[in-house]
């Protein structure tokens, strides 16, 4: 996956600073795409290629069922939901 890097772990933790369990989606696309060559490509970089091609390996996920938009989007939870959660903390204590 990369100079030093062996496998899909340490290339989790080196691009996107997390374990593989903990990768979302398009993260764990953006990985496969540069599978080919990954001393050429960046999962986090801005190629045109890694976009276009994780994009059609998410898009694959999302016709064969491995991936349901709905469901990632309900467990992505929005910033007001967070600041609603840190207040209910502080008046309630730990």
């Amino acid at each position: 996956m990369g100079d030093g890097i062996f496998g899909i772990e340490a290339a989790a933790r080196h691009h996107f600073g997390k374990s593989a369990a903990d990768l979302d989606p398009r993260e764990s696309a953006k990985l496969a795409a540069v599978l080919p060559n990954p001393r050429r490509y960046q999962p986090t970089g801005t190629s045109r290629y890694v976009e276009n091609q994780s994009e059609r390996i998410y898009s694959i996920m999302v016709q064969r069922g491995i991936v349901i938009p709905e469901f990632e989007d309900a467990m992505t939870p929005d910033e007001s939901s967070l600041e609603a959660d840190q207040k209910k903390k502080s008046i309630v204590g730990p």
